[in-house]
């Protein structure tokens, strides 16, 4: 017998489809059936686990911006306490850091 993989999306479908005609086989490849309630639970935990990843994701982009701006503003405090013509170096700067984050607001 071929094993397969379920992916997430074929998970979610069988719960819910377990959720709505009660205990039932869990797609045609499930040698088992799931009660609606345990369906209604491991879907819940599926979403929570996602709305959880998505809001981790979304912090890391935010800190990796924030990480962008600091390290500019450090920067051009250096450089122009270093003597280097301080509008040319704040143009510079400020346009790189719009250049790398463009897209990514």
């Amino acid at each position: 017998m071929t094993e397969h993989k379920f992916t997430d999306e074929e998970v979610i479908k069988a719960l819910e489809t377990a959720i709505k005609i009660g205990d039932a086989p869990i797609g045609e490849h499930w040698a088992c059936t799931i009660s609606k309630q345990t369906a209604k639970d491991a879907l819940d935990l599926i979403n929570h686990q996602k709305a959880e990843i998505a809001y981790w994701m979304d912090e890391a982009a935010n800190s990796k911006k924030e990480a962008v701006k600091e390290f500019a503003e450090k920067l051009k405090e250096r450089l122009i306490a270093g003597g280097i013509y301080p509008v040319f170096v704040k143009n510079s700067i400020d346009n790189l850091v719009k250049e790398m984050m463009e897209g990514k607001e």
